[in-house]
Protein backbone atom coordinates (compact mmCIF):
# COMPACT_ATOMS: atom_id res chain seq x y z
CA UNK A 1 0.00 0.00 0.00
CA UNK A 2 1.98 2.76 -1.61
CA UNK A 3 0.79 5.61 1.37
CA UNK A 4 3.32 8.24 1.06
CA UNK A 5 2.85 9.06 -2.57
CA UNK A 6 -0.88 9.37 -1.52
CA UNK A 7 -0.74 11.76 1.18
CA UNK A 8 1.49 14.69 -0.20
CA UNK A 9 3.17 16.64 1.55
CA UNK A 10 4.28 15.80 5.24
CA UNK A 11 1.72 17.71 7.92
CA UNK A 12 2.23 17.62 11.66
CA UNK A 13 0.91 14.50 12.01
CA UNK A 14 2.56 13.59 15.08
CA UNK A 15 0.76 16.84 16.63
CA UNK A 16 -2.61 15.81 15.07
CA UNK A 17 -2.25 12.54 15.85
CA UNK A 18 -1.39 12.64 19.44
CA UNK A 19 -4.28 15.00 20.29
CA UNK A 20 -6.97 13.07 18.43
CA UNK A 21 -5.66 10.17 20.35
CA UNK A 22 -5.70 11.55 23.68
CA UNK A 23 -8.87 14.08 23.38
CA UNK A 24 -10.64 13.21 20.30
CA UNK A 25 -11.28 9.24 20.82
CA UNK A 26 -13.34 9.93 24.09
CA UNK A 27 -15.45 12.73 21.99
CA UNK A 28 -15.94 10.64 19.17
CA UNK A 29 -17.13 7.24 20.45
CA UNK A 30 -19.35 9.47 23.05
CA UNK A 31 -21.31 11.14 19.96
CA UNK A 32 -21.40 7.99 18.37
CA UNK A 33 -23.16 6.69 21.38
CA UNK A 34 -20.65 4.18 22.33
CA UNK A 35 -19.06 5.36 25.95
CA UNK A 36 -15.16 5.00 25.89
CA UNK A 37 -15.53 3.46 29.25
CA UNK A 38 -17.68 0.90 29.82
CA UNK A 39 -20.33 0.79 32.28
CA UNK A 40 -19.69 -1.66 35.30
CA UNK A 41 -21.47 -4.57 34.25
CA UNK A 42 -24.99 -5.34 36.20
CA UNK A 43 -24.86 -8.73 35.90
CA UNK A 44 -22.20 -11.49 37.05
CA UNK A 45 -22.24 -12.37 33.85
CA UNK A 46 -18.76 -10.35 33.33
CA UNK A 47 -18.33 -12.28 29.81
CA UNK A 48 -21.70 -11.45 28.38
CA UNK A 49 -21.08 -7.46 29.44
CA UNK A 50 -17.29 -7.35 28.04
CA UNK A 51 -18.71 -9.12 24.69
CA UNK A 52 -21.41 -6.55 24.54
CA UNK A 53 -19.11 -3.94 25.04
CA UNK A 54 -17.03 -4.54 22.79
CA UNK A 55 -19.99 -5.73 19.52
CA UNK A 56 -20.97 -1.84 20.11
CA UNK A 57 -17.40 -0.82 19.29
CA UNK A 58 -17.43 -3.18 16.47
CA UNK A 59 -20.70 -1.47 15.09
CA UNK A 60 -19.23 1.56 15.13
CA UNK A 61 -15.38 0.63 13.20
CA UNK A 62 -17.68 -1.28 11.06
CA UNK A 63 -19.86 0.87 10.12
CA UNK A 64 -17.07 3.93 9.90
CA UNK A 65 -14.96 1.68 6.59
CA UNK A 66 -18.57 -0.16 5.28
CA UNK A 67 -19.35 3.58 4.11
CA UNK A 68 -16.13 4.65 2.97
CA UNK A 69 -16.73 1.91 0.78
CA UNK A 70 -19.54 1.85 -0.83
CA UNK A 71 -20.56 -1.16 1.82
CA UNK A 72 -22.70 0.32 4.42
CA UNK A 73 -25.88 -1.40 3.68
CA UNK A 74 -24.11 -4.88 4.44
CA UNK A 75 -24.22 -3.24 8.32
CA UNK A 76 -27.75 -1.98 8.24
CA UNK A 77 -28.94 -5.72 7.65
CA UNK A 78 -27.57 -6.63 11.05
CA UNK A 79 -28.80 -5.59 14.50
CA UNK A 80 -31.82 -4.02 13.59
CA UNK A 81 -32.71 -0.75 12.41
CA UNK A 82 -31.28 1.90 14.42
CA UNK A 83 -30.01 5.06 12.21
CA UNK A 84 -26.25 5.62 10.57
CA UNK A 85 -25.60 9.05 9.83
CA UNK A 86 -23.47 10.03 7.28
CA UNK A 87 -21.82 13.63 6.74
CA UNK A 88 -23.70 15.59 3.77
CA UNK A 89 -23.36 14.25 0.40
CA UNK A 90 -22.12 10.60 1.58
CA UNK A 91 -24.80 7.61 1.42
CA UNK A 92 -22.19 4.91 2.01
CA UNK A 93 -23.59 3.01 -0.98
CA UNK A 94 -20.44 4.02 -3.51
CA UNK A 95 -16.39 3.85 -2.66
CA UNK A 96 -14.78 7.40 -3.36
CA UNK A 97 -13.71 7.99 -6.84
CA UNK A 98 -11.23 10.26 -5.82
CA UNK A 99 -9.16 7.75 -3.50
CA UNK A 100 -6.17 5.92 -4.62
CA UNK A 101 -5.93 2.05 -5.38
CA UNK A 102 -3.64 1.54 -2.25
CA UNK A 103 -6.10 3.16 0.45
CA UNK A 104 -9.08 2.17 -1.06
CA UNK A 105 -7.74 -1.69 -0.89
CA UNK A 106 -6.92 -1.11 2.90
CA UNK A 107 -10.61 0.31 3.41
CA UNK A 108 -11.92 -2.30 1.98
CA UNK A 109 -9.65 -4.97 4.08
CA UNK A 110 -10.95 -3.04 7.19
CA UNK A 111 -14.63 -3.27 6.41
CA UNK A 112 -14.06 -6.51 6.05
CA UNK A 113 -12.25 -7.61 8.98
CA UNK A 114 -14.95 -5.31 11.35
CA UNK A 115 -18.12 -6.65 9.59
CA UNK A 116 -16.21 -10.51 10.73
CA UNK A 117 -15.57 -8.95 14.21
CA UNK A 118 -19.22 -7.86 14.09
CA UNK A 119 -20.63 -11.17 13.43
CA UNK A 120 -18.36 -13.21 15.57
CA UNK A 121 -19.10 -11.28 18.41
CA UNK A 122 -23.13 -11.72 17.96
CA UNK A 123 -22.09 -15.34 17.68
CA UNK A 124 -20.38 -15.56 20.47
CA UNK A 125 -22.71 -13.35 22.79
CA UNK A 126 -26.03 -15.45 21.42
CA UNK A 127 -24.74 -19.34 20.89
CA UNK A 128 -22.00 -19.30 23.11
CA UNK A 129 -22.95 -17.73 26.35
CA UNK A 130 -26.41 -17.54 25.35
CA UNK A 131 -27.62 -13.83 26.45
CA UNK A 132 -29.38 -11.50 24.23
CA UNK A 133 -27.49 -9.72 21.50
CA UNK A 134 -27.63 -6.87 21.65
CA UNK A 135 -28.83 -4.74 18.52
CA UNK A 136 -26.93 -1.97 16.82
CA UNK A 137 -26.70 1.74 18.36
CA UNK A 138 -27.43 4.82 16.64
CA UNK A 139 -23.91 5.76 14.87
CA UNK A 140 -23.23 9.75 14.20
CA UNK A 141 -20.24 9.79 11.69
CA UNK A 142 -21.25 13.39 11.04
CA UNK A 143 -21.32 15.22 14.08
CA UNK A 144 -19.60 13.10 15.94
CA UNK A 145 -15.83 13.89 14.23
CA UNK A 146 -16.19 17.93 14.45
CA UNK A 147 -16.88 17.19 18.31
CA UNK A 148 -13.72 15.08 18.23
CA UNK A 149 -11.74 17.74 16.48
CA UNK A 150 -12.61 20.02 18.40
CA UNK A 151 -12.27 18.58 21.57
CA UNK A 152 -8.73 17.59 20.05
CA UNK A 153 -8.43 21.33 19.43
CA UNK A 154 -7.77 21.17 15.73
CA UNK A 155 -10.79 23.08 15.08
CA UNK A 156 -12.02 25.87 16.90
CA UNK A 157 -15.58 25.70 18.20
CA UNK A 158 -18.00 26.04 15.28
CA UNK A 159 -15.46 25.26 12.67
CA UNK A 160 -16.11 21.34 12.12
CA UNK A 161 -20.09 21.53 11.76
CA UNK A 162 -19.36 20.65 8.03
CA UNK A 163 -16.36 18.11 8.56
CA UNK A 164 -16.18 15.15 6.92
CA UNK A 165 -13.91 12.33 7.52
CA UNK A 166 -14.58 11.15 4.15
CA UNK A 167 -13.12 14.00 2.40
CA UNK A 168 -10.36 12.97 1.75
CA UNK A 169 -7.64 10.23 2.85
CA UNK A 170 -6.03 11.63 5.50
CA UNK A 171 -8.74 12.71 7.13
CA UNK A 172 -10.19 9.23 6.63
CA UNK A 173 -6.97 7.96 7.73
CA UNK A 174 -7.02 9.88 10.89
CA UNK A 175 -10.42 8.93 11.75
CA UNK A 176 -8.97 5.22 11.38
CA UNK A 177 -6.42 5.92 13.56
CA UNK A 178 -8.57 6.97 16.38
CA UNK A 179 -10.90 3.76 16.08
CA UNK A 180 -8.16 1.22 15.60
CA UNK A 181 -6.06 2.72 18.66
CA UNK A 182 -9.16 2.85 20.99
CA UNK A 183 -10.03 -0.97 19.70
CA UNK A 184 -6.59 -2.54 20.77
CA UNK A 185 -6.91 -0.66 24.00
CA UNK A 186 -10.22 -1.63 24.78
CA UNK A 187 -9.52 -5.49 23.88
CA UNK A 188 -6.28 -5.46 25.76
CA UNK A 189 -7.79 -3.54 28.84
CA UNK A 190 -11.06 -6.15 29.00
CA UNK A 191 -8.38 -9.26 28.74
CA UNK A 192 -7.40 -10.35 31.93
CA UNK A 193 -11.00 -10.09 33.65
CA UNK A 194 -12.88 -12.55 30.92
CA UNK A 195 -13.91 -15.91 32.55
CA UNK A 196 -13.80 -18.09 29.40
CA UNK A 197 -10.42 -18.46 28.62
CA UNK A 198 -10.71 -21.65 26.21
CA UNK A 199 -13.37 -20.07 24.04
CA UNK A 200 -14.11 -15.77 24.19
CA UNK A 201 -10.54 -14.84 25.27
CA UNK A 202 -8.90 -16.96 22.70
CA UNK A 203 -10.86 -15.61 20.06
CA UNK A 204 -10.75 -11.91 21.97
CA UNK A 205 -7.29 -12.44 21.30
CA UNK A 206 -7.94 -13.05 17.71
CA UNK A 207 -9.28 -10.02 17.80
CA UNK A 208 -6.96 -7.67 19.49
CA UNK A 209 -4.00 -8.92 16.94
CA UNK A 210 -6.45 -8.02 14.00
CA UNK A 211 -6.58 -4.53 15.65
CA UNK A 212 -2.77 -4.17 16.63
CA UNK A 213 -2.21 -5.03 12.63
CA UNK A 214 -4.79 -2.33 11.52
CA UNK A 215 -3.35 0.68 14.73
CA UNK A 216 -0.03 -0.69 13.59
CA UNK A 217 -0.45 0.00 9.45
CA UNK A 218 -2.30 3.46 9.80
CA UNK A 219 0.24 4.77 12.05
CA UNK A 220 2.77 3.80 9.12
CA UNK A 221 1.28 5.75 7.05
CA UNK A 222 0.51 8.95 8.55
CA UNK A 223 3.70 9.20 9.56
CA UNK A 224 5.69 8.35 7.06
Amino acid sequence: MQFNKVLGKRIDRRTMISSMGVVGAGALLTACGVRAEPEPPMTDNVDAAILTFALNLEYLEAGFYLAAVGRINELKAIGGNADIILPDGVEGTNPSDAWSDGVREFANELAEHELAHVKFLRSALGDVLGVPVADRPTLNFSGSFAAAAEAAGILAAGEGAAFNPYANELFFLHGTFVFEDVGVTAYNGAAPFVTNKPIVLQNAAGILAVEAYHSGAVRHALYM
